[in-house]
């Protein structure tokens, strides 16, 4: 094996050189790729870095602008991940969310109106608080408003054709006609008119806008439901429990007006000292007020805690008249009748109307223009989004003779 020195290179590379060796001018060419790819490498770094800056630099300005709403108090710090964690008591203001139209806005800075779903490692499904239940939508006849009408009608026949009796030879005198009325709904309008910070919509945790339109829907379920039982009827429906009531029957009562039977005892049910008021009695006496065609669609309806008060009663031969069901989805029966909870029912007290009963689907009609509204509105206040939802809605008594109430009074 021979050895060469480096001088013996320099001579043989000159040579090669001088020869035109063609190896030499792939080096060449291989030094100019990997010098012009470093170039490319360090330009792309340039960019990067400029980008990092820039970020930081926005950074820096959401916490400037969190500590200016917080007072300069409270700046907030930054997790090991980087991002930055707010305080609970960086802003003051509370969300007055949900319930007509709101005072505040929900911002990333307190953590009633929204910073909890801020820079923290959360589920990512929200948790929504659990509302009055409403068990009209289930029991009511459900019409919908057509388009071009403001309100609702329909024809009830408060008396039907009359008839008579007679033998071949006898006159027929002219029998009564029937007598109509009419029932008319006007819808009225729920809205929610909630206001968001745009730093809340681009950092929440969550989807803040998803969150919002399921949250709304619930929320306007339970207030329609609160006004089917209990609306005065001004910008929202006729409750059930505000229409007028009276304790004549059926031949004489108005139509419009809904029956009632007294316990005979103000604020409660009688005892062993007045059996004629006992819960049992009182009970049975109310069904047999209605006419057998109402019975077979029949429901009970009441809250919760009048419902504890008759899973307590017995009958005369000692047997509860609450059975509980035995299946899933099936409702509890009274005295052989379904219930149905509502804990906007009105609890015993005295002169209440505790206790409804009677076939929902023909004495109380629920009007809806379909479907929700929803205008999105990122202009008219600068760094906040209006989310403005509306539905309108009606209800009121259809056929006063379908629904009868139990009333906690003495007369």
């Amino acid at each position: 094996m021979t050895y060469q020195t480096g001088a013996h290179l320099r001579v043989l590379n000159d040579a090669r050189r001088t020869a035109g060796d063609p190896s030499l001018a792939y080096i060449q060419s291989a030094v100019e790729d990997v010098t012009r790819g470093f170039s490319e490498f360090r330009q792309r770094q340039d960019a990067r870095i400029a980008e990092l800056e820039g970020a930081q630099d926005e950074l820096n300005r959401r916490i400037a602008a969190a500590s200016a709403v917080g007072g300069g108090d409270h700046a907030p710090t930054l997790d090991r991940s980087g991002r930055v964690r707010f305080s609970a008591d960086v802003a003051q203001d509370l969300i007055g969310l949900l319930h007509g139209q709101p005072t505040n806005a929900a911002t990333i800075g307190s953590d009633p109106s929204g910073g909890f779903g801020v820079d923290r490692d959360v589920d990512r499904e929200v948790l929504r608080v659990i509302r009055n239940s409403t068990a009209m939508r289930r029991l009511a006849l459900n019409g919908n408003l057509s388009p071009g009408f403001g309100s609702w009608q329909k024809i009830v026949a408060t008396r039907g054709n009359q008839s008579g009796w007679s033998d071949e030879q006898s006159e027929r005198p002219q029998t009564e006609t029937p007598i109509f009325g009419a029932v008319e709904v006007t819808v009225s309008e729920i809205f929610c008119n909630a206001e968001v910070s745009n730093m809340l919509l681009d950092d929440s945790a969550f989807d803040v806008e998803q969150f919002f339109q399921g949250d709304v829907i619930d929320e306007f379920a339970a207030a329609e439901g609160e006004a089917f039982i209990d609306g005065n009827g001004s910008n929202r429906p006729v409750g059930l429990f505000r229409s007028p009531t009276s304790a004549d029957g059926d031949a004489t009562r108005p139509f419009g007006t809904l029956q009632y039977l007294p316990t005979g005892i103000a604020g409660g049910f009688g005892d062993a000292a007045s059996p004629a008021s006992s819960p049992y009695d009182v009970l049975a006496d109310l069904i047999a007020t209605m006419k057998t065609g109402y019975l077979a669609n029949a429901t009970w309806l009441m809250s919760p805690t009048t419902a504890a008060t008759l899973r307590k009663v017995k009958d005369q031969d000692g047997r509860f008249i609450w059975q509980d069901s035995l299946m899933a989805d099936q409702p509890p029966m009274l005295m052989g009748y379904p219930v149905e909870l509502d804990e906007n029912v009105p609890a015993i007290a005295t002169d209440s109307l505790s206790i409804a009963f009677g076939d929902f689907s023909r004495g109380y009609v629920i009007v809806d223009r379909p479907g929700m509204m929803l205008v999105r509105d990122p202009y008219t206040k600068k760094g906040f989004t209006r989310f403005y939802f509306t539905r309108r809605v009606g209800g009121a008594v259809l056929d006063s003779r379908a629904i009868k109430f139990i009333k906690f009074s003495a007369v």
